[in-house]
């Protein structure tokens, strides 16, 4: 672990301006004035109801899990006064109905609130991290984006050239997570057309980001259209704060180039002459360091081992999506067992007690979970025996996700199979009540509602009813 001689600075006290000392409204199951087919939670700040204009977010999850996302984005909205709406009808799919969604929520915001119409933002994660950037390349009232967890949209036309856009963009992703380095390659690429942007790393896999991370995303945003100067150097002080902390965090956990990346920021967007001597102080204590030097060759081989790994991954799986599965047969590499074997084999590899190695290990097995996890999905449309072998990989290489149990009784419930789908929800509803609750709007498994097991796993988790 590389330890720099300096590793405190005297934190300023957050500015009390950025903290609500009100009750706040938290909504769900609204329903669009203009279209009552689409619904979406709603944050709104204590202030909403005085003569004031409010920033707004419209953030799209791929798997519309409202009441979270509401919860995640919390802190940051209260901390600046901001609305939140989150489309409850949007989900990974066609890009046409998840249009549809939000200029439903466009609709009912600039009619319904007082929105200020220079802070505008869009964030989404994964899939709904597409959207939200899709919005801002298609709409020009759009200032800002917090992408999290995937860049902008795929195989999509831009309407100009990306230097002609003027939004701002904050992506932030997990060390873990499979679409690192495509939020890396995304930065670099905003930077040499000249989008304003930054990078918020974070320790963890493929999720949204913690609400520190949130807050700092919208403090970035703010910071570029804030026009009260009092309010502007809070958010600015805030944003240097919140900065230095994460350098730091990412030097006791042994990430100097990542901790190294965040100084320079704060060097290149800072003028106040303290913290820029405290950054540079901190960075040449990690590059002049004895460790520093190994700790560079340590990523660079690092790097050469996931390229190798993903490209034999990518010629091995291009044959499963093309050919698909076959249950049996450990050595052929369109088996199930295979699979089940060289996923397990990566996600124990991903517990290495070196964090950038078994960051490394959780981003191959993720990308290679992630063929799996969609061929399930979109099998199911067609043919269920080939989403159920892409689900077992699934199920059996990532036991832990509720996600993966409660498709795979939902894949045995089209089947008719009574006793795997209920011994799949039984599994799911241990890992995760909360998914139960799907279980009322879901007719997949309408054909159970008698059955005694199910009857039974209803009584045993009320977020059921």
């Amino acid at each position: 672990m590389l330890l720099p001689k300096i590793t405190s600075i005297l934190f300023l006290v957050l500015p009390l301006c950025l903290f609500s000392q009100y009750p706040a409204e938290l909504l769900l199951n609204q329903h669009c004035a203009k279209d009552s087919s689409e619904k979406y939670g709603l944050y709104l700040p204590p202030t909403h109801e005085k003569n004031q204009a409010h920033p707004i977010i419209f953030v799209f999850d791929p798997m519309a899990r409202v009441e979270a996302v509401l919860h995640a984005f919390q802190e940051s909205a209260i901390k600046l006064d901001c609305i939140i709406m989150v489309s409850q009808s949007a989900k990974n799919g066609p890009w046409g109905p998840i249009l549809k969604s939000a200029d439903a929520l466009f609709a009912e915001a600039f009619s319904k609130f007082k929105v200020d119409t220079n802070r505008i933002y869009t964030s989404g994660f994964s899939g709904g991290s597409r959207v939200a950037a899709l919005l801002a390349l298609n709409h020009e009232f759009i200032d800002g984006v917090i992408g999290c967890g995937a860049g902008l949209p795929i195989q999509i036309q831009l309407p100009k050239p990306l230097e002609e856009y003027n939004f701002n963009y904050a992506g932030c992703v997990g060390t873990q997570d499979m679409n690192y380095h495509e939020h890396v390659d995304l930065q670099e690429k905003l930077n040499m057309h000249g989008i304003n942007n930054t990078l918020l790393v974070f320790r963890g896999p493929h999720q949204w980001p913690p609400s520190e991370i949130l807050t700092e995303a919208l403090l970035f945003l703010e910071n570029q259209n804030s026009v009260d100067e009092d309010r502007a150097a809070d958010i600015r002080n805030s944003l240097k704060v919140s900065r230095y902390k994460r350098a730091q965090d990412f030097i006791q956990a042994g990430y100097a180039v990542t901790a190294i990346n965040i100084l320079d920021e704060i060097i290149e967007k800072n003028s106040d002459i303290t913290w820029h001597n405290s950054a540079h102080q901190l960075k040449d204590s990690l590059v002049t360091s004895k460790q520093f030097k190994k700790h560079l060759k340590e990523i660079e081989r690092i790097a050469i081992k996931e390229e190798s790994l993903m490209q034999e991954l990518r010629i091995q799986l291009t044959e499963v999506r093309a050919l698909g599965l076959v249950q049996h047969g450990a050595e052929d590499i369109k088996s199930e067992n295979y699979w089940i074997t060289k996923l397990r084999s990566l996600y124990k590899s991903g517990h290495k007690s070196n964090p950038l190695l078994a960051d490394m290990y959780m981003r191959v097995y993720r990308s290679a979970l992630l063929t799996f996890i969609m061929g399930s999905q979109q099998f199911a449309k067609s043919n269920i025996s080939d989403a159920l072998q892409f689900n077992r990989v699934w199920a059996e290489a990532d036991p832990d996700s509720a996600w993966a149990q409660y498709h795979m009784a939902r894949l045995c419930a089209l089947k008719k199979d009574a006793k795997k789908s209920i011994a799949y929800l039984q599994r799911a509803a241990e890992l995760a009540p909360k998914y139960m609750s799907q279980i009322a709007t879901d007719d997949t498994f309408e054909f159970l509602l008698e059955h005694p097991k199910f009857i039974s796993l209803v009584e045993e988790n009320p977020s059921m009813d």
